[in-house]
């Protein structure tokens, strides 16, 4: 009889493959929990919990997560001397840059003027 009710497996990952797919297509726009809940049909709680479950981290984490690495991929590749950290911090969604400063250096080991003057551009 529970079993009418519980989510099976194949679900619950076809669930999760789908918030995590709208995370990553749609990094670059405002979004909430409540958006990548109904992108994957799951109430704000039950997004919560499946990424607390099997990634170990808030949906709204993974999303800062994947944000910051589209960062990193930006500046690295960055062939421009005249690119603004600021400005593509801020089309990755960081409103915040004194935060987002330190996000960075936490996840990459160095600040974002750092990582463009050792990209392809550098000399």
């Amino acid at each position: 009889m529970l079993s009418t009710f519980s989510p099976s497996r194949s679900d619950v990952e076809h669930r999760m493959r789908r918030a995590i797919r709208f995370v990553h297509d749609q990094a670059d726009q405002p979004l909430s929990v409540a958006d990548i809940a109904d992108s994957c049909g799951l109430s704000e709680r039950g997004v919560q919990d499946l990424f607390r479950r099997r990634l170990a981290v808030t949906p709204m984490q993974y999303l800062r997560e994947v944000r910051l690495d589209r960062v990193h991929l930006e500046l690295g590749r960055s062939r421009s001397g005249g690119l603004l950290v600021s400005d593509v911090a801020r089309r990755w969604q960081f409103t915040h840059l004194g935060r987002f400063a330190a996000h960075y250096r936490a996840r990459f080991g160095e600040q974002p003027h750092e990582t463009i003057a050792r990209g392809p551009g550098a000399v």
